[in-house]
């Protein structure tokens, strides 16, 4: 849930709590009051109609008798006036004072007054009013006034919405300016008018991005350098450790000698591919490549090696053209063609096969060596990571970086890659899987 919608709701729920709490208590305290003035009412009536004569009397009673008030006049016991005909039963048991009775199937609040003027005479005033009138009264009178409160609470709740909106559209801002930088982007944001705590999380976010920008330079930057500066002392290394093979062949310490140069090579010469393949190259470098023709040239490059083995290598491609790299495109087919004949024996066959399968290309190199157990199929992905280590057993040269290099160039390809047994050959089969169009997750374009 996102924040926005979480105070909102919040926000709105207390409201309406506290809303619907105060307009209970409202409601509890309102009907006593009104009951109160209810009684009053009847009181004061009472009272005012000691002051009448008989016929002043009856003009009233006829007047409340509009309004649900009953009023009886009793001398010595016997109903002398009456508001309405069909109660001629004491209303109350002439007790002065507040009474609820039920007369005529109805409850009544009555109120009993004895006329003091009248010495030595029974007069009693006897007022009543249904409670049921009462209550509707004060019901309606509490409504009226809550009602506007009530329906006022869909208003709040908007405008609580609207304040909650305004408050944290700087952070939105935020959010925004962060999803629209490319990954190679590491410049400070800056935004105006940003409130307390969020100029300290825009002063976090710039030194993190700081930090990140000075560890990635200096690591591509010591990448780059080592391999460069070893490249010198390792050619002559190479050529001292060629002369002394030429001169001592069966000498085992310079054939250690010359296959730990070759290594050493091999490792540079990797390490350098993956200084050339980071995501912000590859966006780069992206233009329309034709994978056939890719492979046929890597091929080419390959084919002495592929000869020198008496191997037997077969292409079968479709003419196919989407968005890719051709030095990244060509170090994927290297590795994987160049792996097949380094692991394959002699005279051993290798399959390269490139189809368009709805909108997937389906990249397939096959090869007739012993292939990699279930077990190591995934840690075989992993950089520096080989099978027996530097003592493998097909004593072929090599550091563990090739499949890695592999999987890094399909996942730059936003594509997929398995390891499975060859039905053909029974090696290895690599399976890759890469789309035809390419979304740049950096700007959410689709390269076609």
């Amino acid at each position: 849930m996102s924040l926005r919608r979480y105070l909102v709701l919040i926000l709105s729920a207390i409201l309406i709590l506290v809303t619907f709490t105060a307009a209970i208590q409202g409601y509890k305290n309102s009907m006593l009051q009104a009951s109160s003035m209810a009684d009053n009412n009847l009181k004061l009536l009472a009272e005012t109609l000691e002051q009448l004569d008989t016929s002043a009397l009856q003009m009233v009673a006829n007047k409340q008798q509009s309004q649900g008030i009953v009023i009886q006049l009793w001398q010595h016991k016997k109903l002398v006036l009456t508001s309405n005909s069909n109660i001629t039963s004491p209303l109350s048991f002439f007790e002065k004072g507040f009474s609820n009775q039920n007369v005529a199937a109805k409850r009544w609040r009555v109120y009993s007054y004895k006329q003091a003027y009248t010495q030595g005479k029974d007069n009693w005033i006897i007022v009543a009013q249904p409670i049921a009138e009462q209550f509707t009264m004060a019901e309606q009178l509490i409504l009226s006034a809550m009602t506007p409160l009530i329906f006022s609470i869909p208003l709040l709740a908007l405008l609580i919405w609207f304040i909650v909106w305004r408050a944290l559209t700087p952070l939105t801002q935020l959010i925004s300016l962060l999803q629209q930088k490319r990954a190679n982007d590491l410049s400070p944001v800056s935004l105006p008018n940003l409130s307390t705590e969020l100029i300290a999380v825009q002063s976090t976010l710039n030194q993190l991005f700081s930090r990140l920008e000075h560890s990635f330079t200096q690591e591509k930057q010591f990448a780059s350098d080592a391999a460069h500066e070893l490249r010198t002392p390792l050619t002559a290394l190479t050529i001292t450790s060629n002369n002394l093979l030429k001169e001592e062949p069966e000498n085992n310490t310079v054939q250690q000698l010359a296959s730990s140069v070759e290594r050493m090579a091999h490792v540079i010469d990797q390490i350098l591919v993956l200084n050339r393949t980071t995501p912000e190259q590859f966006s780069h470098q992206l233009q329309q490549t034709n994978i056939r023709l890719i492979a046929q040239q890597v091929i080419v490059q390959l084919y002495p090696e592929i000869n020198k083995k008496q191997q037997n290598i077969e292409l079968d491609a479709d003419d196919i053209v989407f968005p890719s790299s051709e030095f990244a495109l060509a170090t994927l087919l290297q590795n994987l063609i160049s792996n097949a004949s380094k692991y394959s024996p002699t005279k051993s066959s290798i399959i390269v096969t490139i189809k368009k399968v709805d909108n997937i290309i389906q990249l397939t190199v096959e090869d007739s060596g012993e292939g990699i157990a279930v077990s190591e199929r995934d840690r075989v992905f992993n950089r520096f990571y080989r099978i027996g280590g530097d003592q493998h057993h097909s004593q072929v040269i090599g550091c563990g970086l090739g499949l890695a290099i592999v999987k890094h160039v399909v996942i730059l390809h936003q594509g997929k890659i398995s390891l499975c047994t060859s039905p053909k050959l029974g090696g290895l089969l690599v399976l890759i899987e890469l789309p035809l169009t390419y979304i740049d997750d950096d700007v959410g374009e689709l390269v076609l």
